[in-house]
């Protein structure tokens, strides 16, 4: 299987091969977005989980939209220099320090609560 860096550079070569590496951030979020609203209509199709699991055509029409996602979203990340693997990597302890496994679903809320009012992320200092 190949990781997602891997990926990340097979993706930059097909783009590159087809001289589309030319869009600015703005045109590459709105890709982005667009893509992310084709998801959200075709996972809409499904209604629940257990009937998208169950439908070899929807799951496979949902699976296109999610590689169409994740494909503009290594763009970004390629033409902002971040590797994702790597921030992946970096980000995911952080992610298990604020939200230990046994924390109850209000307490979550609450520490969501708080980054909104202060306004910053204490997670990323």
């Amino acid at each position: 299987m190949k990781s997602l860096s891997e990926i990340q550079k097979e993706l930059h070569e097909f783009i590159e091969v087809r001289g589309w590496g030319d869009q600015d951030v703005g045109a590459s979020m709105m890709s982005l977005m667009g893509e992310v609203g084709e998801l959200a209509e075709s996972l809409n199709k499904g209604k629940s989980f257990e009937r998208i699991k169950s439908d070899d055509d929807m799951k496979r029409e949902i699976g296109f939209e999610m590689v169409d996602v994740l494909n503009y979203l290594m763009l970004l990340a390629e033409n902002c220099g971040v590797d994702l693997q790597e921030m992946y990597e970096l980000k995911m302890p952080l992610l298990a320090e604020k939200y230990p496994v046994g924390i109850d679903r209000e307490s979550v809320s609450l520490r969501r609560a708080k980054y909104r009012e202060s306004g910053k992320n204490k997670l990323y200092k």
